[in-house]
């Protein structure tokens, strides 16, 4: 096949012309790219370059102020059976969510996750339809897309996370004991990733500390006397180590505190 070339498309070279992949990262010239790929989109629309050639012209379109989300949603429509088809949706998912779509993003997730629930990114579809939900502040519809979730919830921190958020649309939905339930299930789950750790601390009532919050008179910290001489204990348990090496226990502790913000504990 002969591809034009060129910023006029006057010139043709025989074969897959390679550049196009390149055309949408600051392209000056949005329509010539949007040509070059319809060349194989339109005039080849079985070829196996077809699937990079509809995802190099969403991406183009993103990179000149346009919306993706109907690119990718077109791609999927021509091309339900091709391999690119579920990372189309979750690019389109993406887009929207970008434009907080909150409803029209959930409804490309929850097409990727039921569509192709083989797919490598089915399991963060299903999360993310969850999670569009409770930001748009339907926390009912949150709890029941996490809850059909949790089976495939197949490692311990998706375990935990899936348990830490189904615990914050249950006290959204009004119902406390649930929501600890559900973080202690966290915790139990992966007591030291992060989300095992953030689901102690909403069951304890730890506000995080976000850096858009910090003043000049930060509040007095949560932890007491008491917590900071066990921890010192804890601490001076390490130094027992005989093997000489930092073993995984040492650092799975080292990797909480730096999680925590305690990096010369961490150290």
């Amino acid at each position: 096949a002969r591809y034009p070339v060129g910023p006029g498309g006057t010139e043709s070279v025989a074969g897959y012309w390679p550049n196009w992949l390149v055309i949408p990262t600051g392209t000056e010239h949005p329509e010539e790219a949007f040509r070059y790929l319809d060349v194989i989109i339109q005039q080849f629309p079985q070829d196996a370059l077809v699937g990079d050639a509809w995802m190099a012209k969403a991406r183009a379109a993103k990179a000149n102020g346009g919306d993706p989300s109907g690119l990718y949603q077109e791609f999927v429509r021509l091309y339900p059976n091709h391999v690119r088809a579920p990372e189309a949706l979750w690019e389109a998912g993406q887009a929207l969510e970008g434009q907080r779509e909150w409803a029209r993003a959930a409804a490309l997730y929850h097409q990727l996750r039921t569509s192709y629930p083989a797919d490598s990114g089915a399991f963060e579809g299903h999360f993310r339809e969850g999670l569009c939900a409770y930001i748009a502040g339907d926390a009912v519809t949150a709890y029941a897309v996490w809850r059909d979730l949790m089976p495939g919830a197949n490692t311990d921190e998706r375990k935990a996370r899936v348990q830490t958020w189904m615990g914050l649309a249950a006290r959204a939905m009004g119902d406390e004991a649930q929501a600890q339930s559900h973080w202690q299930q966290a915790q139990a789950a992966a007591p030291w990733s992060y989300y095992g750790l953030r689901a102690r601390d909403l069951a304890a009532g730890v506000a995080p500390v976000l850096l858009a919050t910090h003043s000049t008179a930060p509040e007095e910290p949560a932890w007491t006397q008491a917590d900071w001489d066990q921890i010192a204990a804890w601490m001076a348990t390490w130094t027992q180590n005989t093997t000489g090496a930092l073993n995984e226990s040492l650092l799975a502790r080292a990797k909480a505190l730096e999680t925590l913000g305690w990096y010369p504990e961490a150290t």
